[in-house]
């Protein structure tokens, strides 16, 4: 540039060398001054166009890194037809994987995948294009293609965050906690300021019973991403199983500030509710999540249960119903049904819903206490006191269970298979 300042190639490779150091601004800057030049070749202005995708992609301007995109595509199209140089088809591979980036960074997975398989078929060899479809692949829910992408993208480049990082959180989604701890350690070694791998390592260590480091994680998370409704909620369910009441519903109320229909967020803050004896708040939150489209056996348990706190038997009886017909392992879900229906006059299906409940779990008080008092109706008082006594020596405080049962709910989209099994038994 010394010999000449107007030189589009040098100023573009400044360019690349400046986005490469973090200088952004120069970056920006001097590709916008080789893009200028009217004796930039095509082949330079695609390149000076990647890097200024690449600079917008980083500043979170997805819409200006999408047109520079198609810009370093269009160009490269025109020239198809001349032949490509090598240098030019892995140009317009790079292209493609970065139009890729940023249609996933805009909600189109699928048109990320297509972009990024394009981009490979002209040259395999750039990380993020595989990382990038693996993303896409596991909000699509391909989970098998998308590991397989993630860590094809770790063969070609170890030190690709974005590729640990998702492949941690997929490991999280097929409910493989040490290796989606194990891969988000990575990720956050090579770049710490991944709020995703934070939220996942959460995710892993709160699904472990590591309560004080899962809300330790989830803080890092929201110290680089305070909009993340996840974070909020993964540490309110954090907060709700360590008993800090209080923080668990401020948490889950921060969550639905930003996102109103996360599941979890519902769920926990629910909880929460329902542990502070705010049974309309707790009712008002379960309402709404059933009415996001969640059928979710524990979550129509507890609000059975708080049908039932309220007096609201004949709702309750419905509640667990329906949760007992999705799934039938819990003992509290029969426990409060026969509890209920004991309480409406119905001793011989209070009787049966007792025997339910304690075939599941032999040591339920309240289960025990109903059928107790569901056998005195019946005339068996020997059977009753017998049954109170057990009841009695279970849980002499209150009869029922020092705690109400919930816990926190981690996933919006899912319960994972050993998440409710916790749940059905605290």
């Amino acid at each position: 540039l010394r010999c000449d300042p107007n030189c589009a190639l040098a100023q573009c490779t400044l360019g690349d060398a400046q986005l490469r150091r973090g200088n952004l601004g120069a970056a920006i800057l001097e590709c916008s001054r080789a893009l200028a030049q009217l004796g930039c070749g095509k082949t330079i202005a695609a390149s000076a166009s990647c890097v200024l995708a690449k600079s917008a992609l980083r500043l979170d301007h997805v819409d200006d890194a999408l047109s520079r995109c198609n810009d370093a595509v269009g160009t490269l199209d025109d020239v198809r037809t001349e032949g490509w140089s090598p240098l030019q088809q892995a140009e317009y591979a790079l292209a493609l994987a970065l139009r890729g980036q940023s249609r996933l960074a805009l909600g189109d997975a699928a048109a990320a995948v297509d972009d990024c398989s394009t981009s490979m078929s002209h040259d395999p060899r750039w990380p993020f294009a595989w990382s990038t479809r693996g993303s896409a692949r596991c909000r699509l829910g391909e989970l098998d293609g998308a590991l397989e992408d993630c860590s094809h993208a770790i063969e070609l480049d170890p030190g690709c965050a974005a590729a640990w990082s998702c492949r941690g959180c997929i490991q999280l989604k097929r409910c493989n906690l040490a290796e989606a701890a194990a891969d988000s350690e990575a990720a956050l070694s090579i770049d710490p300021g991944i709020a995703a791998s934070w939220l996942t390592l959460a995710a892993a260590k709160l699904d472990t019973g590591d309560l004080e480091g899962a809300s330790q994680d989830c803080t890092m998370a929201l110290a680089f991403d305070g909009d993340s409704a996840a974070a909020w909620a993964t540490r309110g369910g954090a907060r709700l199983d360590l008993g800090d009441l209080c923080g668990a519903v401020a948490d889950c109320s921060e969550a639905l500030s930003c996102c109103p229909g996360l599941f979890a967020a519902r769920y926990n803050r629910a909880a929460a509710r329902y542990e502070q004896n705010y049974f309309d708040g707790a009712l008002t939150d379960c309402n709404e999540a059933v009415a996001l489209g969640y059928s979710d056996p524990a979550l129509l348990g507890y609000r059975g249960r708080v049908h039932f706190k309220l007096g609201q038997l004949d709702a309750a009886v419905v509640d667990c119903s329906q949760a007992l017909e999705l799934d039938a392992a819990s003992p509290e879900t029969w426990s409060i049904r026969g509890s209920a229906r004991l309480r409406l006059g119905d001793a011989e299906a209070a009787l049966a819903d007792c025997e339910q409940a304690l075939q599941r779990d032999a040591h339920c008080a309240l289960a025990m206490s109903t059928r107790g008092q569901a056998k005195s109706k019946q005339g068996d008082h020997k059977g009753a006191i017998a049954d109170c006594k057990e009841a009695v020596r279970l849980d002499g405080l209150s009869v029922e269970a020092h705690r109400s049962g919930w816990t926190h709910a981690t996933q919006k989209q899912q319960q994972r298979p050993q998440q409710r099994q916790h749940q059905q038994q605290p």
